[in-house]
């Protein structure tokens, strides 16, 4: 867990695969976003058990917070990018 906030455990898993993405839990469900740069938005790649109002915020969460969560990624699969 990198991030925990409104209730959200935004997680970066070590043996992890790309694209450079996060994992955001709530409540049991989950959804897995790209983390953004200046050049590519943010996608998200797949979702379970997560209603579309916690979609949305994981989102916010992510754009608002990808220079640490590019830390992060990077902590655990170096430099690798998209």
């Amino acid at each position: 867990t990198v991030l925990m906030a409104d209730g959200f455990s935004i997680r970066v898993y070590p043996n992890d695969h790309g694209p450079p993405h996060v994992h955001a839990w709530k409540a049991g469900g989950w959804v897995a976003l790209t983390i953004p740069t200046e050049r590519e938005a943010l996608t998200v790649l797949r979702a379970a058990g997560m209603n579309e109002s916690d979609v949305r915020r994981a989102v916010r969460l992510v754009e608002e917070n990808a220079p640490a969560l590019w830390v992060a990624w990077r902590h655990y699969h170096g430099e690798e990018t998209r």
